[in-house]
């Protein structure tokens, strides 16, 4: 499984969803993450690393209702490809550390999304998506 030369597969792990503070239900929709390079890259439940490597794993659409916390043990997991300058995508990829947004539609709450190993500059060299490790 390749993302492409020039591109990198990245896996992004949710560790919980809060609408503690909403006062409507939320409807996440993992197909609003992404993140900002050059553009937006979107998640895409579609890649083949969601059959092949994050199966159960995957976050999938869910409706929270006011005041609901939803916490995973295992980060939901979510893929993207993004563009790299190097040919082997996972090199660069692998020192990069990229943000999450969601884009948000009118009738959402505001959604704040916390990185929470922001200080991180480095990951496994994962060439071999087999080897990615979910957390």
């Amino acid at each position: 499984m390749s993302a492409g030369p020039n591109a990198a597969f990245v896996v992004l792990g949710i560790e919980k969803i809060d609408n503690s503070g909403g006062t409507k239900p939320f409807n996440f929709d993992s197909t609003k993450l992404f993140v900002q390079q050059a553009t937006q890259n979107f998640v895409d439940p579609g890649l083949s690393i969601y059959r092949d490597i994050l199966g159960p794993f995957a976050a999938i659409a869910t409706t929270l209702t006011p005041g609901q916390v939803m916490p995973f043990s295992v980060s939901a997991q979510n893929a993207l490809v993004v563009q790299t300058t190097n040919t082997n995508g996972a090199t660069e990829a692998n020192q990069t550390s990229y943000f999450l947004k969601y884009k948000a539609s009118a009738s959402d709450p505001t959604v704040q999304l916390i990185k929470s190993d922001a200080s991180q500059t480095s990951w496994p060299d994962t060439e071999d998506c087999s080897t990615i490790s979910l957390h």
